[in-house]
């Protein structure tokens, strides 16, 4: 079942070219309003629609966050059969990434190619997004450890060199500190430098280079201190929902620090966060859930928000991340893949969006496929390496 629905979602993005719409992009609509909050409105409206209105008014293009994912995915599928049709795509992305980097920067990054409007911050297409440089620099380092090509340690090498030496940091005490989530909003909201430092630590296991050790551990003190008492981590102090998927980036990034460092200082607050993710995000099924909701709603994800895709993407990451450090029952990873597929995949070989009380968004967004492609290569690689 698992490789059949790969080869069925590979076949749908490649009869579309890796070509979409994404969510969040409606820089082409004539009609949008110069004001941001209005062009907030807007987007959710168009965003959250159960008629897919981006057709309408954009032509599909190709997108950063999901060329980072087809790369990491490729690059999986080539590790597992070694065919070059699989070698040839991820080649194509890594390529991609790099001639569409961004130019505002001294070292490696990549921003979201459009426009983007949320509610406390805005980014025009060239503005780095720290997130998918991490994605891209992830793609990269898996490219060296398959190719050995040098080519590709030395855009990690850039990628890294721009959170140490461009992204600010907030310093809080001497052994506390964190990457602010974008160039253009400086909160702290930890699932952004949890993502960051998982990368960092990958890339620590090649340098060894004790200095980035000391920044990943300051940023990794200041999100352990963070966590709540029953294991949850809010989206940010502000906030007052915790959802699934980012949650999920949290765990992985600790998991990560702790397999390519051997550190197990953060294990506690790794097994205290995987027990709340499991008791929580998931019914006895597997069926995932994407949000617990403590008072007002401060935001539409979470107020509306029931399944997204990504709840189910980095399910299958984290929990295959888990099963490098310790194991972990492969019987519930499989129910996660086998829900996911009975009931979130159309009969054309892509996932839906996300699941809202009244209706579940079917638009075959790009960076969404991305995402539910990555999970279930990562699934693929795991039960190959059983």
């Amino acid at each position: 079942m698992l490789e059949k629905t790969i080869n069925e979602l590979i076949l749908f993005l490649e009869k579309h070219h890796f070509k979409g719409w994404e969510p969040y992009d409606i820089p082409g609509l004539k009609i949008t309003p110069v004001t941001r909050p209005v062009r907030v409105l807007l987007t959710q409206l168009i965003r959250l629609s159960p008629i897919s209105l981006h057709p309408f008014f954009k032509n599909k293009t190709e997108h950063a966050k999901a060329a980072a994912l087809f790369a990491r995915s490729f690059l999986l599928l080539f590790e597992i059969t070694r065919e070059q049709k699989y070698q040839k795509k991820a080649v194509y992305f890594l390529e991609w990434l790099e001639t569409h980097r961004c130019s505002t920067t001294k070292n490696f990054s990549i921003g979201t190619q459009y426009q983007l409007n949320m509610k406390n911050y805005s980014a025009n297409p060239n503005t780095p997004a720290p997130l998918l440089t991490c994605f891209s620099v992830e793609a990269f380092l898996s490219a060296y450890e398959i190719f050995k090509d040098n080519k590709y340690l030395e855009l990690a090498e850039s990628g890294i060199n721009y959170f140490l030496e461009e992204l600010p940091q907030v310093k809080v005490s001497s052994d506390r500190s964190y990457f602010i989530y974008h160039p253009n909003n400086n909160q702290f909201i930890p699932n952004s430098p949890a993502v960051i430092c998982g990368t960092l630590a990958r890339f620590y296991f090649i340098s060894k280079n004790q200095e980035l050790l000391t920044i990943i551990k300051n940023n990794l003190n200041y999100i352990a201190n963070y966590q709540q008492e029953d294991g949850s981590w809010f989206y940010h102090p502000g906030s007052r929902y915790i959802d699934s998927f980012h949650t999920a980036f949290v765990l992985e990034a600790l998991a990560k620090y702790q397999r390519y460092t051997g550190d197990e200082s953060y294990k506690k607050q790794l097994l205290k966060g995987l027990a709340y993710y499991e008791k929580n995000f998931f019914e006895s099924d597997m069926k995932p859930i994407h949000k617990k909701r403590f008072g007002v709603p401060t935001n539409v994800d979470s107020l509306l928000t029931k399944i997204d895709l990504r709840d189910i993407a980095m399910g299958l990451v984290l929990f295959n991340e888990i099963n490098k450090l310790r194991g972990y029952p492969i019987r519930r990873i499989l129910n996660l893949q086998n829900w996911s597929i009975n009931h979130f995949k159309s009969n054309k070989g892509y996932f839906y969006y996300q699941k809202v009380p009244l209706y579940t968004i079917k638009g075959p967004f790009l960076s969404m496929q991305a995402w539910m492609l990555y999970g279930l290569c990562v699934m693929l690689k795991s039960l190959n390496s059983a």
